[in-house]
């Protein structure tokens, strides 16, 4: 597969982004709410109506809201580099860590995202109804050009407690 173009999301893509949120997610968020996540967020597409990935950064700290890729194009490899975009603009505004939490049952999510570098950190229970915990993740940004070596005592990867192991989560991945 050919990877798409990949540019910032305009309210021009809102239709086009409210067919992923339907097919991903039959009681996702509300057209109002992608809006407003174009307007303040971070919010890129993928090709014509591919996939789209919505990130937010508040003091140093990045969350991956949204990675949606329409069922045709699953499996080519179009989610990582939607997450990899993610990561870049996260660098980009100085975020050093990105969190997300996805459904404990949402395997293929799952693989994609610990492929990415990211941890499981702690579980939310019944957290998108009954019985459908989530799996909140972490991932520090490590800084794609030379930086300054971090100070004695600051956040590592290693830091990070991991209190959900990966076979509480999808056992046959």
């Amino acid at each position: 597969m050919v990877t798409p173009a990949i540019r910032l999301a305009g309210l021009r893509d809102l239709d086009q982004i409210m067919v992923l949120e339907k097919e991903a997610f039959p009681h996702g968020w509300s057209a109002e709410s992608w809006a407003e996540e174009i307007r303040d967020h971070y919010v890129a597409v993928a090709g014509d109506g591919l996939g789209v990935i919505a990130m937010s950064e508040v003091a140093g700290t990045a969350e991956l809201l949204r990675v949606i890729i329409s069922s045709g194009a699953r499996g080519n490899g179009l989610g990582r580099v939607l997450v990899r975009q993610g990561l870049e603009w996260a660098e980009h505004f100085g975020a050093t860590k990105v969190f997300l939490e996805v459904s404990a049952d949402n395997c293929a999510a799952i693989r994609l995202y610990e492929s990415s570098g990211f941890s499981p950190v702690s579980r939310r229970t019944d957290y998108y109804g009954p019985g459908d915990d989530a799996v909140v993740y972490c991932r520090v940004i490590q800084p794609l050009a030379p930086v300054t070596p971090p100070e004695p005592g600051s956040a590592s990867q290693a830091d990070v407690p991991t209190t959900v192991s990966k076979e509480e989560t999808c056992p046959n991945r």
